[in-house]
């Protein structure tokens, strides 16, 4: 992006440059912990409260990659993962599932619906998944990533 073009748009060259990110969870302490990491680690954040406002945003936001919830009201995170995954505009940004459901099925619904990692958030630092994060990110467009 041209200076000119960054100046015209509102953008600083700094945002132009960082990775972006939609946190997608409807509960707002894992909302400000995660935008706080996040913004420490020189993302850009959008956070959305619940699977239809995610669905939303991340056509307006176009993100690199999303952190989504499972347990949401209005829409819960495998149903926003397959509108995600359906959709042209965002079916090949990398979706990280964060959850406190560990059931196999529920993962393996994940899997199916094209998420690259399952992490479970008992079972995950935060400064673990702005890790888990990255590696996604560096693998973007590679073999994919796994689940935990």
């Amino acid at each position: 992006m041209s200076g000119n073009l960054v100046g015209i748009l509102g953008v600083t060259s700094n945002e132009a440059s960082m990775q972006k990110i939609l946190i997608v969870d409807d509960d707002p302490q894992m909302q400000k912990l995660y935008s706080r990491l996040f913004s420490m680690e020189e993302f850009q954040v959008e956070v959305a409260e619940d699977g239809v406002a995610g669905v939303d945003r991340v056509r307006s936001f176009s993100p690199d990659v999303i952190l989504l919830d499972v347990m949401m009201k209005k829409m819960n995170g495998l149903q926003a993962l397959a509108a995600f995954k359906s959709s042209p505009t965002s079916r090949d940004i990398p979706v990280v599932v964060l959850s406190n459901i560990s059931d196999a099925r529920v993962v393996n619904d994940a899997k199916s619906k094209g998420a690259t990692q399952y992490v479970v958030k008992s079972e995950t630092e935060p400064q673990e998944m702005v890790e888990i994060v990255k590696e996604v990110l560096s693998n973007a467009g590679g073999a994919g990533g796994g689940f935990m």
